[in-house]
């Protein structure tokens, strides 16, 4: 609702642009409201080139109601909850997202290290969960999430079914990517996310591809680096130590040195040998940074990996995929909590069902090898949450699926209530 007047979602495009650009430029001061609950949510306007666009308001995504559009997970339900307003600042005048980056995109000179301490600093470099923990800076994974997050790859619908290809993918990603900054840089200029692959354009994709790489080519020590995100198709030997190859960009590759192949193989070995077990059924998504020589040679200096689903959802390891696949085929509607900054340690729902009659509901995954810690922190978490919880745990049964059968979903209890 507009100052009183209801806004005509469901009219055409020009309708809905008058309305939000009438209250935009007239009640700065009074925010619109979504008449989802009795609360009357408040968003905001924002105006993003010529278009206005209605938005929720930061942090109060979960005060809508669980089955309206812009319903979003509580803060402590995935690793966001801890980065808003520090590291990632949403300008409510503008729409803008500021994020502070826990990774450089300038590459330093450096002197040559050896293999053993290129693994001691990946402990702590980007590649191993970059500044995991942290709360001032987001790290390569906390981009990866929040991407996937505003491109809303982590919400599901029944009507989705089938309908996720990497256009989609690719078109939501560079969407979300165009609201967000770098100390005043627009992300969108500095990442590179492959277009879909046409035999009768390739040349014209080349040649884009290749132009934006060239402006940050340099033999300089001292170099500017680009941003990537793309699936990977595979990761073999090369003469330069070890090539990505990704799908869609069938005429260049990706080289990265022995060093960090070995650390990619420690590190993501969960997401690797998922990814390897399913022959590429399993998406296997990359970002990183890159850098280019004038030769076009392309290196990649930092990444991380991210398993997803057949539909493009995020998954940690083969548990959750069983999750999410489980609740695709029986048509349920949920949101997929990722962690952003968090540490292994953490405690984290694998899966938050928003089909359930009023309350959303929280699934946690009960390894055997859980620590006492983690255990703990899982206990709080269900305690102080804001949505129903239950536990699926492996050791007693190896499918989740009477777990999941088990949480009413609002259209069985209208079903009922008509019987």
């Amino acid at each position: 609702m507009l100052c009183d007047e209801r806004l005509a979602e469901t009219v055409d495009d020009a309708i809905l642009q008058a309305q939000l650009g009438r209250h935009y430029a007239g009640f700065k001061g009074k925010p619109p409201l979504c008449l989802c609950t009795d609360i009357h949510v408040r968003m905001y306007i924002a105006k993003f080139g010529q278009r206005y666009l209605l938005k929720r308001w930061p942090g109060s995504g979960h005060e809508h109601a669980v089955d309206c559009d812009r319903y979003e997970a509580p803060p402590e339900a995935s690793g966001l909850g801890k980065l808003m307003g520090s590291a990632i600042r949403e300008d409510t005048l503008t729409g803008d997202i500021e994020l502070k980056l826990g990774f450089p995109l300038k590459k330093q000179p450096r002197t040559a290290v050896t293999a053993d301490s290129v693994e001691a600093q990946g402990q702590e470099s980007d590649l191993n969960e970059s500044a995991a923990g942290s709360t001032s800076k987001v790290s390569l994974r906390a981009v990866l999430h929040y991407l996937w997050d505003q491109a809303e790859l982590t919400h599901w619908k029944p009507g989705m079914k089938n309908k996720r290809n990497w256009w989609v993918v690719q078109s939501r990603l560079l969407d979300a990517a165009a609201r967000m900054t770098t100390k005043g840089l627009r992300l969108q200029k500095r990442l590179y996310i492959p277009e879909p692959f046409k035999p009768e354009a390739k040349d014209q994709i080349r040649l884009r591809r290749r132009g934006l790489f060239q402006s940050v080519a340099s033999q300089k020590a001292a170099r500017e680096l680009l941003m990537f995100l793309f699936e990977v198709k595979e990761i073999s030997p090369s003469p330069y130590g070890y090539k990505l190859v990704a799908k869609n960009v069938p005429d260049d590759n990706f080289y990265l040195t022995a060093d960090l192949y070995k650390l990619l193989r420690k590190r993501f070995a969960t997401e690797l040998e998922m990814f390897e077990r399913t022959h590429g059924q399993c998406h296997l998504v990359a970002l990183g940074t890159i850098s280019v020589k004038p030769s076009g040679i392309v290196n990649i200096e930092e990444t991380t990996l991210m398993a997803a689903t057949g539909d493009w959802i995020p998954v940690a390891d083969q548990q959750e995929a069983v999750v999410v696949d489980y609740s695709v085929a029986t048509g349920r509607q949920f949101i997929k909590p990722l962690k952003y900054n968090m540490g292994a340690g953490r405690a984290l729902a694998a899966m938050l069902y928003t089909d359930t009659p009023e309350q959303p509901t929280a699934l946690y995954i009960v390894k055997p090898d859980d620590s006492d810690a983690l255990i703990e922190a899982r206990r709080e978490l269900q305690d102080a949450g804001r949505s129903l919880s239950v536990e699926w745990h492996v050791a007693d049964d190896p499918i989740p699926t009477s777990v999941i059968d088990a949480i009413p979903t609002a259209r069985r209890e209208r079903d009922l209530a008509k019987a």
